[in-house]
């Protein structure tokens, strides 16, 4: 999906303005001048790729910031303040193992890189799913103030 050129939607913004109802809006004159003033001559039927693009890493690194701030306490109120050492470097060798098969995956021929991204999207959406779940559990998750 993103590696490929959208539809153009604003097919009334090319160079053939030939009559007067060709003619732009001037919201649609404003959008395409701060387009440009902010990420240079995008070709307009790039802007919607790279609006979906930009969305995409605003939520991953607001996600990942969140994510971050929260783990150190949450290791802390469920296994104490000693097993965090431990934790990051299991968190160093999951990394390390997940990159590698993602970069084996991506240099074979006959898996689309899209359906990649999807898969391993899908993936992590279902272990952090199942994580919350287990952290909302009486007994196991934060609720539990016996341990």
């Amino acid at each position: 999906f993103f590696d490929r050129a959208q539809h153009n939607l604003y097919n009334h913004m090319d160079n053939s303005r030939s009559s007067y109802n060709n003619r732009p809006s001037a919201t649609s004159r404003f959008i395409h001048f701060v387009f440009k003033r902010l990420y240079g001559d995008i070709p307009l039927s790039e802007i919607r790729r790279v609006f979906l693009l930009s969305l995409t890493f605003f939520f991953m690194i607001g996600g990942y910031w969140l994510l971050r701030s929260l783990k150190d306490p949450v290791i802390t109120a469920l296994c104490g303040v000693s097993v965090i050492p431990r934790a990051k470097m299991l968190s160093v060798v999951v990394v390390l193992g997940v990159v590698s098969g993602y970069n084996y995956l991506l240099s074979l021929p006959h898996i689309p890189k899209h359906h990649l991204f999807y898969f391993f999207g899908t993936i992590y959406f279902g272990i952090f799913c199942t994580i919350a779940i287990l952290l909302q559990h009486p007994t196991m998750g934060l609720p539990n103030e016996v341990s």
